[in-house]
């Protein structure tokens, strides 16, 4: 008789596996330094997404509930004001700013080149495999290769 708690073993380890499921929203479990700051930074600029999103819609909220014809019939006379329009140009070039610092970051860490200790071309050909290594050359600068 073979014991099932083999099985058992088995079957929990595949349940906390690091694989995507179906209709999954979220990020896999990083395996890198790098993924870590990709997540982070995505999990950072949804917070400051949300953020944005919230005061507009409450902006917008506040000049639909202000603004109504029937509420107020009287027109009210608006000056332009120089402040206001230089304050809502620099604080979203404020925060474009902040994105872009971490960004840039991440992606100069992404370009991070390791050189490799081996180099395998594979190609796949439509009923076999041909792989070569191209580290490896004779005298006569014939690389190894192979079918398979």
């Amino acid at each position: 008789m073979f014991p099932f708690s083999i099985f058992k073993s088995v079957s929990s380890f595949m349940l906390y596996a690091d694989a995507s499921k179906p209709w999954q929203l979220s990020f896999q479990d990083p395996a890198t330094p790098t993924m870590e700051g990709i997540v982070r930074f995505h999990h950072d600029l949804m917070f400051l997404l949300i953020l944005i999103v919230v005061f507009v819609g409450y902006m917008m909220f506040r000049c639909i509930h202000h603004y109504n014809e029937e509420k107020h019939p009287v027109a009210v006379q608006v000056v332009h004001g120089s402040v206001i329009e230089v304050v809502w140009t620099i604080i979203p070039a404020v925060i474009l700013m902040a994105i872009a610092v971490p960004s840039f970051a991440l992606l100069y860490s992404a370009d991070e080149l390791i050189d490799p200790a081996l180099t395998l071309k594979v190609v796949g050909h439509q009923w076999y495999w041909s792989y070569e290594f191209s580290d490896y050359a004779n005298e006569d600068g014939e690389t190894v290769a192979f079918d398979s």
